[in-house]
């Protein structure tokens, strides 16, 4: 997270409050990151 938000404070703190999945698994920063996997970073939402 830190090398695409080094330079964006709002991105960072917005990545810091989200659920990640990667190729639709919950994951966390020690989840290791393959090439080709996708990642998608879920802001907290209310609803339901």
């Amino acid at each position: 997270m830190a090398t695409v938000s080094s330079d964006r404070p709002e991105l960072a703190r917005v990545l810091s409050i989200c659920t990640f999945l990667l190729d639709g698994e919950r994951a966390d920063a020690s989840t290791p990151l393959t090439a080709g996997a996708l990642v998608d970073a879920l802001p907290p939402f209310a609803g339901g």
